[in-house]
């Protein structure tokens, strides 16, 4: 097996909160939150791409966002302009925009049937990272910007 580390992306390595307005209201408009042009102008959160570039020199690193995968060539983009050197990139193939948690640890577990043994998880939820301490074994840190 190999030891690999996983980072969400959206509140994490990503800065978007640019575009949060646009999801934080009655009825979220989710095709412009996820509209390739805005997702390019991201910030980044520098200190934890540092991190992640850190982890990476002796960890696979693995990306796992609620992003569709209609974005996946932008955000593969995007973290390439910031040297995020990364092993794989997991977008979500449903259009649901519920359920973040399960979907995280869903692919969690499918990382370990593959034989990736995750031993951290950087996320910036509360409850993906007990769901990810409880349910599947791995050590979380929150990050809140």
């Amino acid at each position: 097996m190999t030891d690999c580390v996983i980072f969400g992306l959206d509140g994490v390595l990503a800065n978007n909160q640019r575009r949060r307005h646009l999801i934080e209201k009655d009825h979220p408009d989710w095709r412009a939150f996820y509209d390739q042009g805005r997702i390019e102008e991201d910030f980044s959160y520098s200190k934890m791409i540092q991190l992640c570039r850190q982890l990476s020199e002796f960890n696979k690193v693995v990306i796992v966002t609620e992003r569709p995968i209609t974005v996946s060539e932008v955000t593969r983009r995007w973290l390439k302009e910031r040297g995020v050197s990364y092993e794989a990139v997991i977008t979500r193939q449903d259009r649901k925009h519920d359920c973040v948690a399960e979907y995280k640890i869903e692919m969690i577990r499918g990382l370990q049937r593959e034989g990736c043994k995750p031993w951290l998880l950087v996320d910036c939820d509360p409850q993906v990272i007990r769901m990810a301490q409880s349910d599947v074994g791995v050590q979380g840190m929150l990050v809140r910007f």
